[in-house]
């Protein structure tokens, strides 16, 4: 069980919204690091967006330091280390 925050953002492009929401964690739930199979482990994680640099300074307001890069497309990027080798997911 759990919570959600969600953050207003005028970074939304399609789909893809950049800015996270937050989740609390029940007290008496189990959280997903304590019980998930292991074996992977995130290697990068890395925003784009045509307003990079607007980016960057909204998620450093959220407490949030993040590998930022100015693209025509706003995506996430995670590169997952997994025991069957390198994976990007985006």
């Amino acid at each position: 069980r759990w919570k959600t925050l969600g953050v207003e953002s005028k970074f939304g492009i399609r789909s893809i919204d950049p800015i996270p929401f937050f989740i609390e964690w029940a007290r008496d739930s189990t959280h997903p690091s304590q019980d998930a199979p292991g074996g992977c482990t995130i290697e990068e994680l890395r925003f784009e967006h045509p307003r990079a640099d607007g980016l960057a300074a909204a998620l450093r307001a959220l407490g949030l330091e993040a590998n930022v890069k100015t693209a025509d497309q706003a995506r996430i990027v995670a590169v997952l280390r997994t025991p069957n080798g390198r994976v990007e997911l985006a």
